[in-house]
């Protein structure tokens, strides 16, 4: 039986396993059908044929049947019991005593001439037990007609011998087609575990560099901005704080660079005002969350990551308002000043393990549908950094009515 390092079943151990096990259970049922014509053979057989071949074979089945319930040294078994056959065959005439007392029967081992053949089939390579098939009828074919074997006549014992044959042919051309529809299985399996983990491997490399995408824009394109508009020491002191973590995030962003550990939301909120500390902006934090709820640590980094760029393009996209009697624009309000959207920042729980950060503004908002397909922020910075921790993105936005963007974890079901 072939063996399997992997410690997984395969198709064709599992039909050998099946195959030998039913050959074992139909041996035991033929030979226990045949054990009168056994005790009866007494009456003309020496004790080397009464006792000597019955118990041979008997125990060769009883030996292949243990061994295929069991499932060890299934062939070494059936292939002791093919060759125990043989050699009982030949023996045969070499055991009767008594020619007249046997007169025209048969010898008893025709009843389990076929389970010699499929225990064949399941013990030897397929050349090797057709030849075997091809053999054993005509074996017992010399036998039958010898007066030692019944007397039969030569057509009677071509006959049988035909008979024999067509059964061990169907024997093996079952159970070699069985096994050959195993090894196409076996094979299509192999195959597309191989295209599987093909398809694995290109998506960490494209998650990989999603990852890297994101935090270049995310953080050192952010950094750059908040640099570049910095005028006082303290602006510039925090522009240079966001460098140094950029380029900590950027060199632990393999495989193995996201923190295990768990992080509480707590935590979470104050790394979120302190990154919304360094921005030109005002957001509004609002916390709602249970302060000791964790969230683990490669989802806190894509989360944390998510609504730092969403709040950058607030920053960014927002502009500048004036609210109104007539409706909402962009131009100065009656003392020539640019009124700045309200941002807000609300940290809150969803469900019972989940999370949910809503970043909104009431800003100039923009048409969902009109966002190229070309742009990180939302795409990949924002949606699939979240997609691939398991969470979702939900952006609302109405142009002249503001924009709000509730980042969730895990994403919600049903």
């Amino acid at each position: 039986m072939p063996s399997n390092p992997s410690g997984l079943d395969s198709s064709r151990i599992r039909i050998e396993r099946v195959t030998s096990r039913v050959a074992a259970i139909f041996a035991l049922l033929f030979v226990m059908q045949c054990l009168p014509a056994v005790l009866d053979s007494g009456r003309y057989l020496d004790p080397m044929g009464s006792v000597g071949i019955p118990i041979a074979i008997y125990c060769s089945i009883l030996a292949a049947a243990v061994a295929a319930i069991l499932a060890r040294a299934v062939r070494l078994a059936a292939g002791i019991q093919a060759v125990t056959f043989v050699l009982a065959l030949v023996v045969w005439p070499l055991t009767v005593r008594d020619v007249e007392a046997m007169g025209a029967l048969s010898p008893w081992l025709w009843y389990v001439i076929t389970l010699g053949m499929a225990l064949a089939v399941i013990a030897f390579p397929v050349v090797v037990a057709a030849f075997y098939i091809a053999l054993l009828p005509i074996l017992f074919a010399l036998l039958r007609v010898r007066p030692e074997g019944g007397g039969a006549e030569w057509e009677i014992a071509a006959l049988d011998a035909v008979y024999a044959l067509i059964l061990g042919a169907f024997a093996l051309i079952l159970i070699t087609s069985l096994r050959h529809s195993a090894d196409r299985v076996d094979a299509a399996r192999l195959v597309a575990a191989e295209r599987y983990a093909v398809a694995i491997r290109s998506e960490a490399r494209e998650t990989q560099r999603s990852l890297v995408d994101a935090i270049l824009h995310d953080q050192v394109l952010a950094t750059l901005l908040v640099a570049a508009k910095s005028e006082t020491a303290m602006e510039r002191f925090l522009s240079v704080g966001m460098a140094e973590g950029a380029l900590e995030t950027l060199q632990s962003s393999g495989p193995f660079g996201a923190e295990l550990r768990s992080v509480t939301l707590a935590d979470i909120g104050q790394r979120l005002e302190l990154v919304a500390s360094s921005l030109p902006v005002e957001f509004l934090f609002a916390h709602g969350a249970e302060p000791e709820r964790s969230v683990p640590g490669h989802v806190t980094e894509a989360v944390l990551a998510a609504a730092t760029q969403a709040m950058v393009n607030s920053m960014q996209h927002a502009g500048s308002i004036r609210v109104d009697a007539i409706g909402v624009g962009t131009a100065a309000d009656a003392t020539g000043h640019l009124l700045e959207p309200v941002r807000t920042v609300a940290i809150g729980t969803d469900g019972d393990q989940g999370i949910m950060i809503l970043v909104a503004d009431s800003g100039q908002g923009f048409d969902l549908d009109s966002v190229s397909a070309h742009r990180l922020g939302l795409r990949v910075s924002i949606r699939e950094r979240m997609a691939a921790v398991g969470g979702s993105v939900a952006v609302r936005s109405v142009p002249g009515a503001g924009t709000s963007i509730a980042i969730t974890w895990p994403e919600p079901r049903g």
